[in-house]
């Protein structure tokens, strides 16, 4: 009877200390001696002097640790609603299919590192310099580590500088 109160209280323990570990991995940054997330986001733009109504395109541009992944499907951009922005649709690089043995299906993946290109047009930014909040989602795995990643969003910055709009 001790016994097994004992091994009940020990796999409770263990599912506790589990468990609690968990959460750490859905952070971006970690502190020392934790795990850190094998995927890193950059932001570009064309051209960083536009005008009020101007038309460009943003590049999200992923590093990818050798030995892991993100899914397309979990990729995602969005503006701050108060930048001013309208975009198109993400033009997404070609992906790899892979048998993903985490999620027991076939997926659509990127390996390597990409870049996503996003038009946008500027609507009235207000003129000056500007830094606008672009949000970037994305999931992926480390085959290395042997782990997935809970979902991370991750905010990047972009400067811009905004001129007026004169017709001649």
């Amino acid at each position: 009877m001790k016994l097994k109160n004992s091994l009940k209280i020990f796999s409770l323990c263990l599912s506790v200390g589990v468990f609690l570990t968990l959460p750490s991995f859905s952070e971006v940054s970690f502190t020392k001696g934790k795990v850190t997330i094998p995927f890193t986001p950059s932001i570009t733009i064309k051209d960083k002097n536009l005008k009020q109504k101007d038309k460009s395109e943003i590049t999200i541009n992923f590093k990818l640790e050798e030995q892991s992944y993100i899914y397309k499907e979990s990729l995602n951009v969005s503006f701050d609603a108060n930048s001013n922005i309208k975009n198109s649709s993400p033009i997404y690089p070609k992906s790899e299919k892979k048998f993903d043995k985490f999620s027991n299906h076939d997926k659509e993946i990127y390996s390597k590192d990409f870049s996503i290109k996003v038009p946008i047009q500027l609507d009235n930014a207000k003129l000056g310099k500007n830094e606008i909040k672009v949000k970037d989602g994305y999931q992926g795995c480390s085959l290395k580590r042997g782990i997935c990643f809970l979902p991370q969003k991750k905010e990047l910055l972009l400067s811009l500088d905004i001129k007026k709009w004169i017709l001649m």
